[in-house]
C-alpha cells in the first residue's frame, strides 16, 4: 500500500483530469465534536452522573450522561447554538494529512455539517474547518440539527461520503453513493453490506487514492 507522500504538494507535474466528489460529514469524523462537548460539560460541572459506559446512541446522550434524554438534548443544543467552544474543535488524528492527500489526487471535497440552522454558526464551523484543514474543503453544506443530508445527495453523480453517523451512512447508500463509516463506539455494532468501515484516516486516504475510478496523469 503506497504512503500518502506519493504525490507531494510541490509536484508540478500532477494534472488532475477527473474530479469525484468526496463528502465528509465532519462531526465526529474529522472534527472532534464529542470531545469538545465533553470538555464544555466538564467546565459546567455536568458530568457527575457519567459512569464510563460507552456511548451507544450518538443522537441522544441521556443514557451516557446518566440523565433524561430531553435534558441531554437541551445541553447538546446549547453547546451547538450558543458556545464558542463549538467553533474551536480539535481535529482527529491524521485527518488533515489524509484530506490534503485526497485533495491532491483530484478529488473535490465537500463538508457536511449540522450547524443549528443559523448563519453565524455556519460561518463559525467554516472558519474552524479552514483553520484545521487549510484549502481542503471546496464547499460546506450545512443543515439544521438532526436533518438528513439525503435530499442534497440523492440527485448528485457518483460520490463517496465519509461519516461516523449510522443515519448518514444509510442515507448515502440509499442515494447510490459509496459510504465509508468512520469507526466510533456508537456505530460499532452496525452492519450493512453497502457500507465500508474504516478505523483511521490513513486507510481511507489510501483507499481513495488507489481507486480505479479516477485518472491521474503525472
Amino acid at each position: 500500500m503506497p504512503s500518502l507522500g506519493v504525490v507531494p504538494d510541490s509536484d508540478p507535474h500532477l494534472i488532475e483530469t477527473y474530479q469525484r466528489t468526496v463528502f465528509v460529514d465532519v462531526d465526529d469524523t474529522c472534527l472532534d465534536v464529542l470531545g469538545g462537548l465533553v470538555h464544555w460539560l466538564a467546565s459546567m460541572n455536568r458530568l457527575k452522573q457519567v459512569t464510563g459506559n460507552p456511548i451507544q446512541d450518538r443522537e441522544h446522550l441521556g443514557d451516557w450522561l446518566g440523565i433524561d434524554n430531553g435534558l441531554a438534548d437541551l445541553w447538546v443544543k446549547e453547546f451547538t447554538n450558543h458556545t464558542w467552544q463549538w467553533g474551536a474543535l480539535k481535529p482527529f488524528k491524521d485527518a488533515n494529512r489524509a484530506l490534503q492527500a485526497i485533495k491532491r489526487h483530484g478529488y473535490k471535497i465537500t463538508a457536511l455539517a449540522h450547524c443549528g440552522g443559523e448563519l453565524p454558526r455556519v460561518i463559525l464551523r467554516r472558519a474552524n474547518l479552514e483553520l484545521l484543514f487549510p484549502g481542503v474543503f471546496t464547499d460546506l453544506f450545512a443543515m439544521p440539527d438532526k436533518n438528513s443530508f439525503y435530499p442534497y445527495m440523492k440527485d448528485l453523480d457518483d460520490a463517496v461520503c465519509i461519516t461516523s453517523s449510522i443515519r448518514t451512512a444509510n442515507d448515502t447508500a440509499q442515494a447510490g453513493h459509496a459510504a465509508y463509516l468512520f469507526d466510533q463506539p456508537w456505530n460499532r455494532n452496525y452492519q450493512d453490506i453497502r457500507v465500508r468501515r474504516f478505523n483511521n484516516w490513513i486507510d481511507i486516504a489510501n483507499t481513495l487514492i488507489q481507486s480505479p475510478a479516477k485518472v491521474l496523469i503525472n
